[in-house]
């Protein structure tokens, strides 16, 4: 056997043996007093500059939304704030109504993608996607301890959307994909 065959052997013996839990690594931190963890893509990483844990706030973006030359044509963030001013609104509507009012603008186009009510095993609270003309976003409201609650947001967007230029928002199954990855990132965290 040759050593091309023996590494293309070994290299394929890897990929079937990978877990999910190697494509992403857990990220604790404490916002306001509140421990939290959230289970982040391994390129995602802690944007000191935008974050402050003693005020309860912390943000999350891509290594690779940072190219040296060039701009990416897609850019991923997300954040947790578990301020004391942060609830859990009281019905699935609400918590709808809650993420149009902070994403929607009056009269231009805002698209909910999904809404649901999550399970105690992930928490619980309520998750809301929606999708604009720039961007899809999502939002996880949760509860925490001693009746604190803990929100999730993400956002994918295209950095430079004009209109009439095509994007992967123009792409119903990159859009799919992007709702899927910032719902993974904010259904994994956990007061």
């Amino acid at each position: 056997m040759t050593r091309r065959t023996l590494f293309v052997l070994l290299l394929v013996a890897s990929c079937k043996h990978a877990t999910p839990a190697s494509r992403g690594h857990l990220t604790k931190v404490t916002l306001d007093g509140m421990p939290v963890e959230i289970s982040l893509p391994d390129d995602f990483r802690l944007d000191a500059k935008d974050s402050d844990e003693t005020l309860g706030m912390v943000s999350f973006d891509r290594e690779s939304d940072r190219p040296v030359v060039g701009a990416p044509s897609q850019i991923v963030t997300a954040f947790l704030t578990g301020t004391r001013d942060v609830t859990v609104p009281a019905t699935l509507d609400a918590a709808v109504a809650q993420a149009r009012a902070d994403e929607c603008k009056p009269g231009l186009r805002c698209d909910e993608l999904g809404r649901e009510a999550l399970s105690p095993a992930e928490g619980g609270g309520f998750l809301v996607s929606l999708e604009n003309a720039s961007s899809v976003v999502v939002y996880a409201l949760k509860p925490g301890p001693k009746g604190r609650a803990l929100l999730c947001g993400a956002q994918a967007f295209h950095p430079f959307t004009q209109p009439g230029v095509k994007s992967w928002l123009d792409e119903p199954a990159k859009v799919k994909e992007a709702q899927a990855m910032i719902e993974a990132i904010c259904r994994s965290a956990k007061a």
